[in-house]
């Protein structure tokens, strides 16, 4: 077999052993924009990312990237909890879940007016967060793909009402463990190495199949930034 240096962690990284996502209580599961802890004001275009954890962990790249860039950026991040409205994780579902939804939905998108909404959410095949339509008496049966894809389309248009492109992240593969605290922790990245299912294929070309039916809706894929191997 061909043996596979070991690569360094990179000396910026920090080891601090605090993952993205640890950004405070008071930025997650609110759309309160005031307290300014998850957003950034540095342009006119404004960027809305949202979603649940995956979306969390994603706040620390966007905030380099309205500095470096120049735009707006507000955060909405709500734990166990997918962008799509009309969704729900069956062991996650929250009071707090659908009140941050309905308040996007309904609000928030009216409030800011994003030029663009970045959305992201667990695998919907990963069995760790099944999904259900929300408002469903039966709790324990994920939902089939295709009423997956129609509820997200849905939900798309919902947000791209206002005239702003949508871009949907796929899902990026999901570590059995944490893997930010993990290379915290180590010398080499190697040492947090996982071998990625394929649970988000599906949900993969569903999203690709809404995105390519709707006029300013595009799906980006990170697998390569997550998984480079």
């Amino acid at each position: 077999a061909r043996e596979i240096a070991q690569v360094p962690i990179p000396g910026n990284f920090g080891r601090t052993g605090t993952t993205p996502f640890e950004i405070g209580e008071t930025c997650i599961n609110t759309t309160d924009l005031s307290n300014g802890c998850a957003t950034i004001v540095n342009g006119s275009e404004v960027v809305l990312l949202f979603g649940d954890s995956h979306a969390g962990d994603l706040i620390s790249a966007f905030s380099m990237l309205a500095e470096a860039e120049g735009f707006t950026l507000h955060s909405v991040v709500t734990a166990g909890c997918p962008w799509q409205r009309s969704l729900a994780y069956v062991n996650f579902d929250t009071p707090t879940c659908q009140n941050v939804q309905d308040s996007v939905y309904e609000g928030l998108v009216d409030q800011v007016r994003p030029d663009r909404i970045v959305v992201i959410s667990h695998p919907y095949g990963d069995p760790n967060f099944e999904v259900r339509a929300r408002g469903s008496d039966d709790t324990a049966l994920e939902i089939p793909g295709d009423e997956f894809a129609a509820r997200t389309s849905q939900a798309t248009q919902e947000l791209a009402r206002y005239g702003g492109s949508v871009t949907i992240i796929e899902p990026r593969p999901s570590s059995p463990f944490d893997a930010v605290n993990c290379l915290a922790a180590v010398d080499w990245i190697d040492e947090c190495a996982f071998i990625a299912t394929t649970a988000s294929l599906d949900e993969s070309f569903a999203l690709r199949e809404v995105a390519e039916g709707l006029p300013g809706v595009a799906t980006v894929s990170i697998d390569d930034l997550v998984c480079p191997r």
